[in-house]
């Protein structure tokens, strides 16, 4: 329903444009996200939680849009992104109320090992 009013030869192009605007403003969800996913499961000082939960958010809304607009691209790296971002962003949360000592790639593992 967003790429309703877009003519549909004109849905790839704009679904196309809005990515790329958004990977202005947040290049860590552009592409695959490996780059961001081994920050996160090497534990090399990865972001904190409400910018995990942010990363999710904004790869869900990408994924989707692109698919409905037509555009060509897999599923299983935008999965594996959205466990990780999510798992960690938990490990993160437990970590801090809890003071488990289980380190937050572990539950960056299990999250993005969930979502398959």
């Amino acid at each position: 329903r967003l790429w309703a009013p877009v003519p549909p030869s004109a849905r790839p192009a704009a679904a196309g444009a809005a990515c790329g605007l958004v990977g202005v403003l947040v290049p860590q969800v552009l592409f695959n996200g490996y780059a961001t996913l081994n920050t996160i499961l090497a534990d090399a000082h990865p972001p904190d939680a409400p910018t995990l939960l942010l990363y999710a958010a904004v790869k869900i809304l990408t994924t989707a849009s692109s698919r409905a607009a037509g555009l060509v691209g897999g599923l299983f790296a935008p999965a594996l992104f959205l466990g990780a971002t999510a798992g960690g962003a938990y490990g993160q949360l437990v970590a801090g109320l809890a003071g488990d000592p289980v380190a937050a790639p572990a539950y960056a593992s299990v999250g993005a090992a969930s979502v398959l």
